[in-house]
């Protein structure tokens, strides 16, 4: 059992620490790639650093599986006297700092982090399914059918419902299997149809591109990997870039970009004015400001080099640190671990433990003197039970060397650098350069294109239009005017005029209120109930229903029937006549 605990703890640590330098790694080729391709559609930087999450989650994983079982693949443990090993092992000098005492604190806060995550993920996922179905109402039909009609353009198939809510303040998307796109209830009057169909196709865009899931494997990833700030880093990245592709989607299928910005623009306005005001400082209006940006095409650029540049040196130093912390050399960490449990290979596991007799006769101390690069040091002669201990130890060595000298071993090396050599063959094999090759071709051909270039030329042009648009006097007339129109409306409703109105309608309802709880209103009520009764007790009376019988047989006489039937035959030809005479 112990063991299993100490192949656990060591594995998690080895696996954080690599981790770490393989998250730098990843994050810096991000940064690189971004600096480089510039023009790099927003898909491709999300991709990008999607993948970049599901490699360094594999290697996390095969590195807990390398550490967990290479120390005990072909090894046993040797039963070992601790009473006498805790005796002589003061005597093994160790003036190196080892990262394998840490490890037990790492494993610790690993655990800790993993169930904080968890709990959080737990909670967040509980308060979606409220919102999924709880405090919901219907769209308006006009909303509904231009939701339709971006389920079409998007061709999106399958149901996918749209909902008001009364618990969010920004439209959302919920769900993978049974999506669902939920609009705060708080702005259904507030907005454009157009606007609204511009946020719509954005959150349709999420669906098409299956960015839920996407989210899922994204948030299980900073759950595992909590403890690594590149994947966090990266996680930003994606977030960034999600946003940028769905308002791509959007741009190629609006008239105009400056609808949708106006629709973003809108949206904050509106969630900013609901919000508490200690809430600005997370509300995104940065991000908001540079998506608008790279909407009208005034920027874009939107990640300064400079931002690029620090983030590379950031990254830099902290793989630096890390690969000094990290030994160059795996046996240093398999020599490490025979401070805590001794090792050796199954051939020598049939050894018996050393079980030496306590040795009571007084020994003459003598002392020894060891050569080292310092000089002559005279040392104390050790015990003769812990010189055997050593001797042992010394003998088990040897045994040790001689497997690893052995054909075995050196077959086992042999295949590993086979393996090494294929992996390198075919990275540098024709077909796997040619495959990069085409890919450069497509990309150069992509940002190349006349399409592109005339989409980029449109955008620019509508930045254009909408800056001199907000600068125009036209717009700073209509702004004056709308601040005129708030302050009229402001000074209308702290008039007099308005709170005597309010102070008459309070008071009428109180009058009211009154009223219907008088005496007066009671008696009425009580005289209605009584005559309501008297009623019904007389149409349950034998004389109405004699009657109704009656009155039933006198209408199925011969003689009524004759006589309604001579009244027909009057009526019909007095209208005959009257016919006649029209004509």
């Amino acid at each position: 059992m112990e063991s299993l605990i100490y192949k656990t703890i060591t594995a998690i640590g080895w696996s954080m620490l690599h981790s770490l330098w393989l998250g730098a790694i990843f994050y810096i080729l991000i940064c690189i790639s971004m600096m480089a391709l510039p023009k790099m559609h927003a898909r491709g930087k999300h991709n990008l650093a999607f993948i970049s999450q599901i490699l360094l989650t594999i290697a996390f994983g095969c590195s807990f599986m390398y550490y967990y079982q290479i120390p005990f693949e072909q090894t046993d443990s040797l039963p070992i006297n601790m009473e006498n090993m805790a005796r002589h092992i003061g005597y093994i000098p160790d003036n190196s700092f080892r990262l394998e005492t840490l490890f037990p604190y790492l494993f610790a806060i690993y655990i800790i982090g993993i169930v904080l995550q968890t709990t959080l993920l737990i909670n967040s996922f509980i308060k979606l399914r409220r919102i999924k179905y709880k405090s919901l109402h219907g769209s308006p039909t006009a909303w509904q059918a231009k939701f339709e009609k971006a389920k079409a353009i998007l061709n999106i198939q399958g149901y996918v419902p749209l909902f008001l809510s009364e618990r969010i303040s920004v439209p959302i998307t919920i769900g993978f299997l049974k999506p669902v796109v939920l609009f705060p209830f708080a702005f259904a009057n507030m907005m454009d149809i157009a606007q609204v169909e511009a946020i719509l196709l954005h959150e349709l865009a999420h669906i098409k591109r299956k960015d839920y899931l996407l989210n899922l494997i994204k948030v299980t990833i900073e759950t595992l990997l909590f403890f690594n700030p590149f994947v966090w880093a990266i996680s930003k990245i994606m977030e960034r870039e999600r946003e940028h592709a769905c308002d791509d989607m959007v741009l190629e299928h609006v008239e105009k970009p400056i609808t949708y910005a106006h629709a973003l623009v809108e949206l904050e306005t509106l969630r900013l004015g609901n919000a508490h005001p200690l809430s600005m400082a997370a509300t995104g209006r940065n991000s908001l400001f540079k998506r608008i940006k790279r909407i009208t095409k005034m920027e874009t650029n939107y990640i300064s080099v400079k931002q690029q540049l620090i983030a590379l040196l950031i990254s830099s130093v902290a793989l630096v640190g890390i690969a000094w912390l990290v030994p160059t050399n795996e046996a240093k960490a398999e020599a490490s671990t025979t401070q805590t449990l001794l090792t050796a290979p199954r051939a020598l596991s049939a050894l018996p433990a050393l079980e030496l007799q306590q040795d009571t006769t007084k020994k003459k101390k003598t002392t020894r003197n060891i050569v080292s690069s310092n000089g002559v040091i005279e040392s104390p002669e050790l015990p003769a039970e812990v010189q055997a201990h050593l001797n042992a130890l010394t003998a088990e060595s040897k045994t040790v060397s001689e497997y690893f000298n052995s054909p075995e071993w050196k077959k086992q090396m042999e295949s590993i650098q086979s393996q090494s050599s294929s992996i390198n063959e075919y990275f540098n094999s024709p077909e796997w350069k040619q495959k990069i090759a085409s890919m450069n071709e497509d990309i150069q051909a992509q940002f190349n294109s006349p399409e592109w270039k005339e989409k980029i030329k449109k955008m620019s042009n509508s930045g254009e239009e909408i800056s001199k648009y907000y600068e125009s006097k036209e717009w700073k007339d209509k702004m004056k005017n709308i601040e005129e129109k708030s302050k009229e409306v402001e000074a209308y409703f702290n008039s007099p005029e308005w709170q005597n109105k309010i102070a008459k309608i309070e008071k009428d309802a109180s009058n009211v209120e009154q009223y219907f709880n008088s005496p007066q209103w009671k008696e009425k009520i009580k005289k209605i109930e009584e005559h309501g009764k008297e009623i019904e007790k007389y149409f349950d009376s034998p004389k109405w229903k004699a009657k109704v019988k009656a009155e039933e047989e006198f209408r199925s006489s011969p003689e009524f029937k004759e006589i309604e039937k001579r009244h027909q035959e009057d009526v019909d030809a007095l209208r005959k006549k009257k016919d006649t005479q029209v004509q």
